[in-house]
């Protein structure tokens, strides 16, 4: 079942994609053009996966460092899902004392996620667990209006240095063909964006969609 917030009019958008593919840069260019377009009294919320400052935080960066994110994927995995959880639980109260006090509308987000559901499904699956797994653990989570895949020549390239899962090519690799397997079975919400461009040019493809998604949602 969906979260309570997500029946809200609101806009969901997550940013997804394999390590060094830009996605920190194009959150904030997103956040900046979706802040420029807000109504008055519309905010822009982002959030970036693990969460910090909530359940299992510093677990999540322990077990990347030392391995135990590849030798235990499905305990990692609830690590990742308990954190999200967490901060949705967090978030959905805050934004009803808000407007239990009058200070918020039930329309008044746009939220920007910084990895979320698809991030599960593809290192999740590169890691050895199944997909009928996953689906089943993701089941509370929130399903973002968009997610965008940023897809690019980074991925596949080892890092000699890192965590776990950014110094193996062949991890990387498996990785960027489940993101695009995910991207491609969920083309109603899911779209693939190149991230070999400029940072201008990424962050251009990523506005179009998301301004095509506002359009479909609220018949602009």
């Amino acid at each position: 079942m969906k979260p309570p917030f997500v029946a809200r009019n609101q806009l969901v958008i997550a940013l997804e994609g394999a390590d060094r593919m830009g996605k920190t840069t194009q959150v904030r260019r997103l956040v900046s053009f979706l802040s420029n377009r807000a109504r008055d009294g519309v905010r822009v919320a982002t959030v970036k996966s693990p969460v910090k400052g909530f359940v299992f935080y510093d677990r999540i960066y322990d077990w990347l460092r030392d391995g135990r994110a590849r030798t235990r994927p499905d305990v990692f995995q609830f690590f990742q899902i308990a954190n999200r959880m967490e901060w949705m639980a967090s978030f959905e109260r805050d934004l009803a004392v808000k407007e239990a006090m009058h200070l918020a509308s039930p329309s008044e987000y746009y939220l920007v996620l910084d990895r979320w559901n698809a991030s599960t499904y593809a290192y999740g699956q590169a890691a050895g667990l199944t997909r009928d797994d996953i689906d089943a653990w993701l089941e509370p989570l929130l399903e973002p209006d968009l997610t965008i895949v940023l897809d690019g020549k980074g991925h596949g390239d080892a890092m000699p240095v890192g965590d776990s899962y950014e110094r193996d090519s062949q991890f990387q690799r498996d990785v960027r063909r489940y993101y695009l397997e995910w991207a491609e079975q969920h083309p109603d919400v899911a779209r693939i964006v190149s991230a070999d461009g400029t940072v201008d040019s990424v962050a251009d493809q990523i506005a179009e969609a998301v301004m095509l998604v506002m359009v479909q949602k609220w018949q602009l």
